[in-house]
């Protein structure tokens, strides 16, 4: 292939790259014998860590609006970083196959991983098919703190 980029040397090779390349990086990843490493090792150092959890802190709560229809899919709106995984998640708790739920994931402000769990969408689903109406639903800035699930630091 053609050098896209005269300037740009692949990185993390063991001798320095001397020559143009389009790969950008090369990390090489091996498994071995881990009592032959720690046989080999001058010092191990084995210990426990308990690190305090801390949350993303994501700008905007978690919420959602969804509209339940018995004769097209269900429309669920909400925030999310992975709107494949809410489609499943909520069909599987609802018993209804993928192609009974679309879902459209809104713009989030720096979701960190923390939007790609599953809260309020598969109630709010069940209170929509309930009431035959729309259902909104928004979790406050301590619901989110004490519901959600924060990360290990």
């Amino acid at each position: 292939a053609p050098i896209l980029h005269e300037t740009m040397m692949t990185q993390g090779l063991a001798e320095p790259a001397t020559e143009a390349s389009n790969v950008s990086a090369r990390m090489e990843l091996k498994k071995g014998d881990i009592e032959a490493g720690f046989a080999a090792a001058d010092v191990i150092v084995e210990r426990a860590y308990d690190t305090p959890t801390v949350h993303q802190g994501y700008i905007e709560p978690h919420a959602t609006t969804v509209v339940f229809n018995d004769n097209g899919p269900s429309m669920i709106w909400c925030p999310t970083q992975g709107h494949f995984d809410v489609r499943a998640r909520v069909a599987q708790l609802m018993n209804l196959e993928l192609g009974q739920i679309k879902v459209v994931a809104s713009e989030i402000g720096g979701g960190f991983g923390g939007k790609t769990t599953v809260y309020l969408e598969p109630v709010a689903l069940i209170l929509s098919k309930k009431s035959g109406r729309p259902v909104k639903m928004e979790m406050s800035r301590g619901d989110v703190f004490r519901a959600s699930g924060p990360a290990s630091a």
